[in-house]
């Protein structure tokens, strides 16, 4: 099988339009069998809500949906609005397709830098001059659009360096700060920055927002109704899903209901941040159509206007940056990465999917281009990618004729073994270490993750901002108690996580986790908890120099691989702060 990585009775609602039907049918009795198993899916995963479309060129697309959008029980309906996260990145790429479409035909609204021509192999520095640097000299003239979009610049996600404060702009520019980890075009690494600069592109030179072409150039022409960037409009329908964490807590295990990642929903907020890489919200209903048109090479489903080049989806859909080249099961071939897209091929069929992930929320989108079919799964609960690929597995399984995998076994059991690694200890503490925390404590700086944090040791000064850190992690973390002798907390509000702790383990080592910090809890139970993401890569290693700290580096962080050298940070690290007088 390919793979990337209850409140109702569900029952299979069919679209109300009728078109032609395929070559593929199919009878209640097998739609009526899938929907007992997406409720199987539901209970076995624990999830809050799911909504499926299953989408065959020229039928009426399937609608299942099970359990509840909202904590007071709200189902979920085909009109349910979900974010979407990286599955976004496809409606990036494609709208970059669309604006050098219009300036070959001449619709453009803005003009070109002198000499330059606009194709897919554009010069990232000749449409951003002045703007564009990566701290790689080599990189920084030679990668084009394509590199950007398919993961090769050599830089990692660097997700520690964006809050939610920074435009456009400011996350460019911020790139020139970010360590490389791998040569140019030499490593597939995903970074959500690289689709931020191409939303930022198509805005400059569409000479609007971002997400206002999309939804001029998208959205509006394929009928996506609901379809939106802006989280205010669906919550004033009713129809937003709420978002729930299942990881929460000390053992990684507990559901809690999470607030919508964004924290202002104001235009100029979704506008500046991260809608590129992964900002659109909608429903099964409004994907529905999205494939659709993918499937019909981009022209509009019921019309047949065509919507989107289809040179475009061609460049968009195909492999070109190659990811982990070995199989992670036996059903599938290794994956390839297009513009938004992965593509793998499993038992003779080709398959061009994404997934999508936001604190609360996981999409995975599949096509099969060949075979006339499509899968959009949605559910309310974060990395929930396990039990969505098991909904998807089953469509195709039914589809093709093929004997049913245990997916529900096969994933339960793997996400059994990641819980309990994660819930295993995550680091020793050395009892007799002569470096004093005090010396630790101060405030952190590099110009590439803006905002700097305080690391606080304990007991904090009255009334001062480390006294309100400690008492948030006095609150909500268990360990505080046994650990807050040996350890360091900051506030340091990024895009994921709002806190960090560092333990020590020895001298100047410390295990880093990120925090998100719930103190009065969330929604109707107001008990206080939080949500980790930690693992044994993650440490910091502070540099001392002339009987002072200097700064700490980072591993683990997303920004790597680097080797660590011991007692070599600032070199060695996969990012680097200046410890500040």
């Amino acid at each position: 099988m390919f793979l990337l990585h209850a409140l109702l009775v569900i029952t299979p609602i069919l679209a109300a339009t009728q078109v032609p039907l395929s070559d593929y049918t199919v009878s209640s009795a097998s739609a009526s069998d899938f929907g007992a198993y997406v409720a199987k899916v539901g209970n076995a995963f624990k999830v809050p809500g799911l909504s499926v479309s299953v989408v065959r060129k020229g039928e009426a697309p399937e609608y299942y949906t099970w359990g509840k959008r909202s904590e007071v029980g709200d189902p979920v309906t085909p009109d349910t609005m979900f974010s979407i996260g990286s599955c976004s990145k496809a409606f990036t790429a494609i709208s970059m397709g669309l604006l050098m479409d219009d300036f070959k035909h001449g619709r453009n609204v803005t003009a070109l830098p002198a000499g330059v021509e606009f194709d897919w192999t554009t010069k990232v520095i000749d449409l951003l001059p002045g703007e564009w640097k990566l701290m790689d000299d080599w990189a920084t003239s030679k990668a084009d659009l394509l590199d950007i979009f398919s993961h090769v610049t050599g830089l990692n996600r660097h997700d520690f360096s964006y809050n939610t404060d920074l435009g456009l702009d400011e996350l460019v520019h911020n790139l020139r700060y970010l360590r490389p980890s791998y040569e140019f075009r030499v490593q597939w690494q995903y970074n959500n920055l690289m689709y931020a600069t191409g939303a930022y592109i198509v805005g400059k030179y569409a000479g609007q927002p971002y997400p206002k072409f999309v939804m001029d150039r998208i959205f509006s022409p394929l009928g996506m109704t609901q379809a939106t960037y802006y989280p205010q409009q669906p919550y004033d329908a009713g129809n937003l899903a709420e978002l729930w964490v299942q990881q929460a807590g000390p053992y990684f295990n507990e559901t809690r209901l999470v607030p919508y990642f964004l924290q202002d929903w104001s235009d100029e907020a979704v506008e500046a941040f991260l809608s590129g890489a992964g900002g659109v919200i909608a429903s099964i209903r409004d994907l529905s159509i999205w494939v659709s048109t993918l499937l019909n090479n981009g022209a509009h489903p019921e019309t047949g206007e065509q919507i989107i080049p289809t040179e475009v989806l061609a460049i968009v859909m195909a492999g070109r940056s190659a990811m982990p080249p070995l199989a992670e099961y036996p059903e599938h071939s290794p994956w390839v990465y297009g513009a938004g897209w992965w593509r793998v091929s499993d038992r003779g069929h080709e398959f061009v999917q994404h997934g999508g992930t936001v604190t609360g929320s996981s999409t995975w989108i599949t096509l099969i281009p060949n075979d006339d079919l499509a899968i959009v799964t949605l559910v309310n609960g974060n990395g929930q990618h396990k039990a969505l690929q098991a909904l998807t597995g089953r469509v195709v399984e039914d589809t093709f004729g093929l004997e049913h995998v245990d997916w529900i076994g096969r994933f339960l059991n793997t996400s059994e073994i990641e819980l309990k690694e994660r819930q295993q200890s995550k680091y020793t503490v050395s009892p007799d270490s002569s470096s004093s925390l005090d010396s630790f404590a101060g405030t952190y700086y590099n110009p590439g993750y803006i905002g700097n944090f305080t690391l606080c040791a304990w007991p904090a000064e009255p009334g001062s901002d480390c006294e309100e850190v400690l008492e948030g992690y006095s609150i909500t973390d268990s360990a505080f108690e046994t650990e807050k002798s040996h350890s360091l907390y900051a506030r340091w509000n990024r895009f994921w996580f709002t806190h960090i702790k560092v333990v020590q383990q020895h001298d100047n080592v410390f295990a880093l986790s990120r925090d998100t910090l719930y103190p009065e809890g969330y929604g109707q139970d107001k008990l206080p908890f939080y949500i980790r993401s930690t693992s044994n890569a993650s440490l910091v290693e502070f540099g001392v120099g002339a009987a002072q700290v200097l700064g700490l580096g980072m591993w683990g962080v997303d920004a790597g691989p680097r080797e660590r050298v011991a007692g070599d940070p600032e070199n060695s690290a996969e990012v680097w702060f200046d410890k500040l007088p």
